[in-house]
């Protein structure tokens, strides 16, 4: 398996066809391991929590995280997709804000009526 992860392939004596398939697989590892690595990220990075207060007028409000961690800020500029109301639950990233942490990437996932509903 060395063969594969050889720095300098020009100077193995195989026909060019295999040098080009050698150094394309070893492109497409990479490519593997770096989407691995973005899935993981992204699975694991973001928590859930639900909207306590959010005021549209005044574009801002705040999350009570479900692992029982202090409520975090919210800005509306980082909600992405559908606007999100008291009660909904979401998914968000934890990121240093103005004036310290602030929920980034903000998704909703459930509405509260439809939690009612159910």
């Amino acid at each position: 398996m060395s063969i594969l992860f050889y720095s300098n392939l020009s100077t193995i004596s195989l026909p060019k066809f295999a040098l080009a398939f050698l150094r394309l697989f070893r492109i497409f590892l990479a490519g593997a391991i770096v989407l691995q690595n973005f899935i993981y990220y992204q699975y694991y990075s973001m928590t859930t929590g639900i909207v306590k207060f959010f005021n549209r007028t005044k574009d801002f409000g705040f999350i009570t995280p479900e692992d029982g961690s202090k409520d975090v800020f919210v800005h509306g500029s980082n909600v992405i997709g559908e606007a999100i109301a008291d009660g909904d639950t979401v998914t968000f990233e934890v990121g240093e804000g103005r004036k310290g942490p602030e929920a980034k990437n903000v998704t909703k996932i459930a509405s509260a009526q439809m939690e009612m509903a159910a």
